[in-house]
């Protein structure tokens, strides 16, 4: 009486008075707490107290009082104690009002049972096990899976989930007619799953209309597979049936171009939309960013400043990847800057990118700052992007020592964490600990090795002169060797002058990519170093019978917001005249103080002098003599280029370091290999110019000699090297000429 008349304190009064208690007594006042006062603590209270004496309604009521997450797990609670409850009362006058005003929710006419179940799935569907139990309870309860509503909240749960596929497959093929809600949630899981194939298998056989969310996820699907013939078929479905001026489907298709390299589409798309949301620009950009297309990329960057859109988080990922493919560290930094203005510098995947572009530019004090600043945040791509930027940057010591910090906090590598250690073991010249690395890369981290980390091993041994031990290793792998592996090889012949195996791995290469000029290069080069001249023409004439041409080399910088582009013998700058003439004032200055040319790699069929200048002429040296034009003493000079440079331009570089009178770095880099096995890396290291570097490349020859490998010959460095020598406290550069392999060797011991 007194519960039902709100007056429960007077209820709970009573309740302590009685000499005896049933389950009567127990229910009323939890049910007055529950019911008139709305207190679930008061009534939790009286519940626990009641151990023994519960029963179906006790459970109901408290039930009552619980919402989400609570209510499931005291639903899970009461089965275990045998109790089954068959009406549901446990989902309370509130869930059912809440159930009411959401329109994906089954109307009236639903069963109750059906109705509860959906509610259930809405605010617990937190869990797989979860999940299950619903299944579970509504199949014990006669509602199977044919049942419409029933099934496609099932479905839906369990793709919001990530739950495999194969489980809301299974209730989907029971399912008699599914509507287009439950089509599109079948195609988005797939989409979403790492096999998205089946998504576009079922919009094949979708037996309805499709809506404008069907088409979104297809090509969502059509992205991961990178297949633009079905991507187009379905931008003409998409613009017949007039979804093609919907922004998120616009974003849909543009994504789709992007990812499948169809940059020209992309842009269309791009342009013809006449709202560009940021997801729009961020697509672009990253699409440009990750393709080989840096340019583009930070064009487009600019040009959304301009239009006053706001860049976020993902906009600078995807512009600090185009930052270092393009080695463009002063826009780097002012991306970074203004990173810390807004407060991005604390995501994980903008430092992580950071940390990339500035080991990508050789600035490895500033990549290990950022490291260092990361301290809890670092996750396996952090310690990774510091391992491998390391390692190409010449402080493959220190990268392992990171890879051992590594493995003692706990974390996990990655199969590209090891091509960077293996990296590092390559051009540290430690060929035990390289093999033992590899070993403990399958047996400790069950990685099974890819044909990158067998790439590494090839060069670990052709760097150590163990050619035959090379051409041995590439026999016995388990894998078909590619391309990359027999250039490689290739490489390393050259640099150490085996004819014989040289040319065996170039017919190998003949064989995969007859069409490459590089090889023809490589192998031409390793007969005019053994002054084999018919030889050397002989490569010329076949690369002219089969109609290949030599990839013309080009030379990229940055200086203020602009890149300059410069080809061989480029004359097209507008400051072409004064560059030249600062390339003759070079050549000058650099036989004066003793500088030789090493003319033996080109052409035989002109003059010495000849020789000498078109080597004068290359891109990277046009691009030196623009930089220092318009620089001041003392910069540092970052290069790019889309081809190897040879050994013999490390010397002639170096030179002019000297004679300009500034011991800053001169960096090149390489950018080609996109398909080879250091895709997933810078992919060719940076060659540091400066003081610390020619010491560490004196060490790295040291280190060869001291673990007996062959050194290359003193011509591989033109015969000329930097010694450091510290003159009062500083460190300034000068030439000094090798003219015997023993006075070589004498200077390097």
């Amino acid at each position: 009486m007194y519960a039902e008349c709100e007056r429960v304190e007077d209820a709970y009064d009573v309740f302590r008075g009685m000499p005896t208690r049933n389950f009567v007594s127990w229910n009323a006042l939890i049910d007055g707490f529950v019911q008139e006062c709305g207190s679930s603590e008061d009534a939790e209270t009286v519940f626990d107290g009641a151990v023994g004496t519960r029963d179906l309604v006790t459970w109901n009521s408290m039930l009552a009082a619980y919402k989400d997450e609570d209510a499931f797990n005291l639903f899970l609670e009461m089965q275990g104690f045998g109790f089954e409850p068959d009406s549901l009362h446990f989902l309370a006058e509130a869930n059912d009002a809440k159930m009411s005003t959401n329109p994906s929710c089954p109307d009236n006419r639903t069963p109750y049972v059906v109705r509860k179940c959906v509610a259930l799935l809405q605010i617990c569907a937190s869990s797989r096990f979860k999940l299950k139990q619903i299944h579970a309870f509504s199949i014990r309860h006669g509602i199977p899976v044919t049942n419409l509503d029933m099934g496609k909240h099932l479905i839906y749960t369990a793709v919001s989930l990530s739950v495999p596929m194969n489980y809301a497959h299974n209730i989907f093929t029971q399912i008699r007619s599914p509507n287009v809600f439950t089509w599109n949630t079948m195609i988005r899981g797939y989409a979403e799953s790492e096999n998205p194939k089946p998504a576009i298998e079922l919009y094949h056989h979708m037996q309805l209309k499709p809506d404008t969310h069907t088409y979104p996820f297809l090509l969502k699907a059509v992205s991961k597979v990178v297949d633009v013939k079905v991507g187009e078929k379905i931008h003409s479905l998409v613009a017949k049936n007039g979804f093609e001026s919907l922004l998120f489907v616009q974003n849909s298709l543009l994504h789709m171009y992007a990812a499948c390299g169809q940059f020209e589409s992309a842009y269309k798309v791009f342009e013809l939309m006449p709202e560009k949301d940021i997801v729009a620009w961020n697509s672009v950009i990253n699409g440009f960013a990750l393709n080989g297309k840096p340019n583009e990329a930070l064009t487009l960057y600019k040009r959304m400043g301009s239009e006053g859109v706001e860049p976020d988080g993902f906009t600078m990922v995807s512009l600090l990847s185009a930052c270092a493919e393009l080695a463009t560290l002063a826009l780097g930094r002012r991306a970074h800057a203004f990173m810390v203005k807004v407060g991005l510098n604390k995501n994980l995947h903008a430092n992580n990118a950071l940390l990339d572009l500035y080991a990508k530019c050789g600035t490895i004090s500033e990549a290990r700052k950022i490291f260092d600043e990361m301290r809890i945040e670092r996750n396996v791509v952090s310690w990774t992007s510091l391992i491998v930027g390391l390692a190409v940057n010449g402080f493959g010591k220190e990268a392992l020592e990171h890879f051992k910090d590594m493995e003692r906090e706990g974390l996990v590598p990655s199969e590209i964490t090891f091509v960077g250690v293996l990296y590092a073991c390559s051009h540290c010249g430690i060929v035990n600990e390289g093999f033992e690395y590899f070993k403990r890369m399958k047996e400790q981290y069950d990685i099974v090795p890819r044909i990158e980390h067998y790439g590494c091993m090839v060069d670990l041994l052709g760097r150590a002169g163990l050619l035959k031990e090379a051409y041995d290793y590439i026999q016995d792998m388990p894998l078909q060797p590619n391309a990359v592996i027999w250039r490689t090889l290739l490489g390393a012949c050259t640099i150490h002058g085996h004819l014989g195996l040289g040319a065996f791995a170039r017919a190998r290469l003949l064989q995969l990519e007859p069409k490459d000029s590089g090889d023809y290069v490589l192998l031409s080069n390793l007969y005019a170093s053994e002054q084999r001249w018919s030889d050397v023409h002989e490569v010329r004439r076949t690369m002219l019978s089969e109609g290949v041409r030599k990839t013309p080399g080009y030379s990229l910088v940055e200086l203020g917001n602009h890149v300059h582009e410069f080809v061989m013998g480029d004359r097209t700058h507008p400051q072409s005249e004064v560059i030249y003439k600062m390339l003759v004032e070079i050549a000058m200055k650099l036989k004066l103080a003793g500088y030789v040319p090493h003319t033996a790699n080109v052409l035989a069929d002109i003059e010495e002098e000849e020789k000498e200048s078109a080597l004068f002429y290359h891109s990277e040296k046009i691009a030196i003599a623009f930089m220092l034009i318009n620089t001041l003493s003392g910069t540092p000079i970052r290069i790019i280029k889309n081809l190897r440079g040879l050994l013999v331009k490390f010397g002639m570089v170096l030179s002019i370091s000297a004679i300009k009178e500034t011991d800053e770095e001169r960096v090149f880099r390489a950018a080609k290999s996109k398909g080879g096995y250091l895709r997933h890396l810078p992919s060719c290291n940076w060659l540091y110019l400066s003081t610390l570097a020619t010491l560490k490349e004196f060490a790295s020859i040291k280190a060869s000699k001291e673990h007996r490998f062959p050194v290359p010959k003193p011509v591989d460095c033109n015969r000329h090297c930097v010694v450091i020598s510290p003159v009062q406290d500083t460190l300034t550069s000068f030439l000094e000429a090798f003219s015997s392999p023993t006075c070589f060797d004498h200077n390097v011991e």
